[in-house]
């Protein structure tokens, strides 16, 4: 659905237009290999927290959503800033199901390995600690962002600039708004290098 035109600025400009609040943006995310920025799936979800030593890790929640994963999806992790939950090994796994990416929301840890594998990894940070002792898995499907619950099979696009999480029914109702002002972005570039003036450009351009 969405082109090789698009991009996080106007899915975030069309869904402010039309007044669409359920979306959020994740900004600071670092690519860590060198593949395209670019990413669009839905998303599967595992949320971790912190804990203390004594706590389960809760790894084996972790292992359903690892198995279900396949090339329409993309991981997403709410991670942490304090431990690592993603690695080489997942890392390969991930290669293995042929995923469209992995997003982690805090840390992931043995980036060194990561442009063995021929998907983007995007994260805040890494760090070499380890979840086990520091944190655990608190669910699976979904994560709260304010008032936005992102669940499982929602849409995920990201690019060099930020990160910006959906559900299907909101990017339904801005599509069309969206391809209208890709084609109307094209015009204006065009007249650009056509050597026009900015004041006529924006005279001649129809908002939406």
């Amino acid at each position: 659905m969405l082109s090789e035109d698009m991009c996080s600025a106007l899915i975030t400009d069309m869904f402010d237009i039309s007044n669409l609040t359920q979306y959020h943006v994740i900004h600071d995310l670092t690519l860590l290999n060198k593949k395209s920025p670019k990413v669009f799936g839905k998303a599967r979800i595992i949320e971790l927290v912190d804990c203390n030593k004594n706590e389960s890790t809760n790894l084996e929640i972790g292992l359903e959503v690892l198995d279900s994963l396949d090339d329409t999806t993309v991981l997403f992790v709410r991670g942490s800033n304090n431990f690592a939950y993603f690695g080489e090994l997942m890392g390969l796994f991930c290669a293995t199901k042929n995923v469209k990416s992995v997003i982690v929301d805090g840390r992931t840890r043995d980036s060194f390995s990561f442009k063995n594998y021929n998907y983007p990894i995007l994260a805040k940070g890494t760090t070499p600690l380890d979840i086990k002792s520091r944190g655990k898995i608190e669910q699976s499907g979904k994560t709260l962002y304010g008032s936005y619950c992102f669940k499982d099979g929602d849409l995920i696009y990201c690019d060099s600039d930020a990160c910006v999480l959906f559900d299907e029914s909101s990017l339904l109702l801005v599509a069309d708004k969206l391809q209208r002002e890709i084609e109307k972005e094209k015009e204006i570039k065009r007249r650009i290098i056509d050597g026009k003036s900015l004041s006529e450009i924006v005279k001649n351009t129809k908002p939406l």
